[in-house]
C-alpha cells in the first residue's frame, strides 16, 4: 500500500490543458488561485457526492476530512503549507461511499493520491482525484515552532490563519493572521519566517528531496497549479484575482471540465504550453539545503522565537523589501515592476 515503496509507473497518455477562473467573487477571493478545485467540488456536491480535502482544526493543525454540503467547501479553500494527517478511517469511509455508488472527490498531494489509489483501488469510475503541483511537505514540528513564534511576536492567540491570502492581491500573496485581539499580520515570502523556511526547503520531509511522484503523466484526474500569466491566454481573466492551470489526465476529467464551464471563465491551452507556465515542480524535486540537519536539530531545542530569529531574522534589509512591495501594491505598480524585473532577468 505504501506509495513510496510502490509508486505507479509513469505512462505517457493524452492530456488536456485549461486555464480557469471562478466567476464567483467570494470563491475567487478565498481561493489560493482561480477556484478550480471549488468548481469541481461543487459539481460533485450537486451530484449528491462527497468531497475530501485538507482543513484546519481549532489548533491550526491540518487534517483530511469530508463534507457533503456546499456551504462547507470553504474549509478546503486556500493552501495549507504543512503536512496533512489522514486518519485510516478516511480510507474506510471513501471505500464505503464508492461501493454505495456515490461520487467521491479526493484532493491531496501527489503522494497522497497514489497512497489513496493503493488503499482503495484505482478502478472506481465514481472516484475523482485532484492533486497539486507540490513544492514539498514541511515539518509539523517546525510549523508548531512558527505558531509559537507568532503568538509571542503578536502577543496574542491566533484566531485565523491563511497561508496564501490575497490581501494585497494575487500577485503579492501573503501569509495572513488575525489574532483574538484583532491584530492583523500580512507578510509575504520575502519577510514571513514560515514562508521563507518552507520555500527554502530547509524544513521539508526527507522524501521530498528525491520525490517519486514528480512526473508529468499521473494517475489522478486533475493536476492544479498557479497561473501567473493569465493575460497571455485571455483578456477575460482578472489578472489580480487569481487563475488556475489545470492539467487533465483522464477522459473523466475532460467530461467534468465541460460540466463546470458555465461557472468559470476558461480557456483550453495546449498541455506543453501550460507546463511551460511555471510548472517546474511538476517533475523536479527541491534541493536539500546544507543547513537542514542543523536547522532541525535546533528546532528540537530552541523556542519558536529563537529558531526563527536565528535562521530567518527580520533584518532591516528584509523589512525594506516588505515595505517596498506593500507600497508598490498600494499605488498599483507591483505587477508591472515584477514583470519588468522578470524581463531583465530573462
Amino acid at each position: 500500500v505504501c506509495p513510496i515503496m510502490n509508486p505507479y509507473p509513469e505512462t505517457v497518455a493524452k492530456q488536456v490543458g485549461y486555464v480557469i477562473q471562478s466567476k464567483d467573487k467570494k470563491v475567487l477571493e478565498e481561493s489560493t488561485s482561480g477556484g478550480a478545485f471549488t468548481a469541481i467540488a461543487e459539481y460533485v456536491i450537486h451530484k449528491h457526492g462527497v468531497v475530501y480535502g485538507a482543513a484546519l482544526n481549532d489548533n491550526f493543525e491540518v487534517f483530511h476530512m469530508y463534507v457533503e454540503d456546499e456551504a462547507e467547501l470553504g474549509r478546503f479553500r486556500n493552501s495549507k503549507y504543512v503536512q496533512s494527517t489522514i486518519d485510516p478511517e478516511i480510507y474506510r469511509t471513501i471505500k464505503r461511499f464508492l461501493k454505495e455508488g456515490r461520487l467521491v472527490l479526493f484532493s491531496g498531494t501527489p503522494c497522497q493520491i497514489e497512497g489513496l489509489l493503493h488503499a482503495v483501488g484505482d478502478s472506481y469510475a465514481n472516484l475523482i482525484t485532484v492533486d497539486i503541483l507540490c513544492h514539498s511537505v514541511p515539518s509539523p514540528l517546525v510549523y508548531r515552532k512558527y505558531l509559537d513564534y507568532l503568538k509571542n511576536t503578536l502577543n496574542s492567540d491566533i484566531a485565523t490563519i491563511r497561508f496564501r491570502d490575497k490581501y494585497y492581491g494575487y500577485k503579492y500573496p501573503t501569509l495572513s493572521i488575525t489574532t483574538n485581539t484583532l491584530k492583523r499580520y500580512h507578510r509575504g515570502s520575502e519577510s514571513d519566517p514560515w514562508l521563507r523556511a518552507f520555500l527554502s526547503g530547509i524544513c521539508s520531509r526527507p522524501s521530498c528531496y528525491c520525490c517519486k511522484f514528480k512526473k508529468r503523466y499521473r494517475k489522478c484526474d486533475f493536476t492544479l497549479w498557479d497561473c501567473h500569466d493569465p493575460e497571455t491566454f485571455s483578456s477575460e481573466f482578472d489578472i489580480d484575482g487569481g487563475t488556475t492551470n489545470v492539467l487533465i489526465h483522464t477522459q473523466k476529467g475532460c467530461e467534468i471540465i465541460k460540466e463546470i464551464a458555465a461557472s468559470t471563465f476558461n480557456v483550453e491551452v495546449r498541455p506543453d504550453t501550460l507546463i511551460k507556465s511555471g510548472a517546474g515542480s511538476l517533475s523536479h524535486c527541491i534541493e536539500k539545503p546544507d543547513k537542514r540537519e542543523m536547522f532541525l536539530n535546533d528546532a528540537k531545542e530552541l523556542s519558536g522565537i529563537q529558531l526563527m530569529n536565528k535562521y530567518f531574522p527580520l533584518t532591516g534589509k528584509v523589512k525594506v523589501k516588505h515595505y517596498i512591495r506593500v507600497i508598490l501594491c498600494e499605488i498599483g505598480l507591483y505587477y508591472k515592476m515584477k514583470q519588468l524585473i522578470l524581463k531583465i532577468k530573462n
